[in-house]
């Protein structure tokens, strides 16, 4: 884990955080515009996304138990919303602020993933390139690949791909290093993010196998 914090050596992780914000600035401003402050889009979006995130805030900032009445005819709330916002750093994020806050403060939070994606991207690639360049390229496409503009409806696919290069990174140093730290500490990031995804990449069974050498 020391070893990744002391990549902020490398001056060009901070280009790469501010490349992302400006294009994510670029891309969200006129829809921002548009919606006066609010970010609208589609679908699951509007109708799952705002309203659950806004939920599950004041729920959490009340004090109401274990149990979410909000939720169809009531549910559990870390079955219910572990899939979506509990287990995301970027929700926490926005805990600061007063739930019905979140519709205007979703687009800022989604630029961000943006940029903590291109950083921990251009992290992994660079272990892999001689010229920095390749490394700012990569992050950038990667950060900003087409599976990251037909998912904007769906919140928290954005957070898996934030951090997903951050288990990629534990797995080869796990391989080539014989480090499992950094390994384990990235799969258990990965995992409470978001279990179906952390699943359905299957990963859990590349843990296995690398877990056994």
């Amino acid at each position: 884990m020391l070893e990744f914090l002391s990549c902020r050596k490398d001056k060009n992780i901070i280009k790469v955080f501010f490349i992302s914000i400006l294009i994510g600035m670029f891309a969200f401003l006129p829809y921002i515009l548009a919606g006066k402050g609010i970010l609208s889009i589609c679908d699951d979006y509007n109708t799952q996304m705002i309203p659950f995130a806004t939920a599950l805030n004041n729920s959490l900032k009340a004090g109401n138990g274990a149990w979410e009445w909000n939720i169809g005819l009531g549910a559990q709330r870390l079955g219910g919303y572990s899939y979506y916002f509990l287990g995301s750093p970027f929700f926490w994020l926005t805990m600061i602020f007063p739930g019905h806050i979140f519709p205007y403060i979703i687009a800022p939070v989604y630029i961000l993933k943006y940029a903590v994606a291109g950083v921990t991207s251009y992290i992994y690639l660079r272990r892999y390139t001689r010229n920095y360049l390749y490394a700012v390229v990569g992050a950038l496409l990667y950060s900003f690949s087409g599976f990251q503009s037909i998912n904007l409806e769906f919140y928290m696919v954005h957070d898996v791909v934030a951090l997903f290069p951050l288990l990629l990174l534990g797995t080869d140093k796990l391989y080539e290093e014989n480090k499992k730290e950094f390994f384990i500490i990235s799969v258990a990031i990965n995992c409470c993010l978001n279990y179906f995804f952390f699943l359905w990449r299957g990963s859990f069974s590349h843990c296995i196998r690398f877990i056994q050498v």
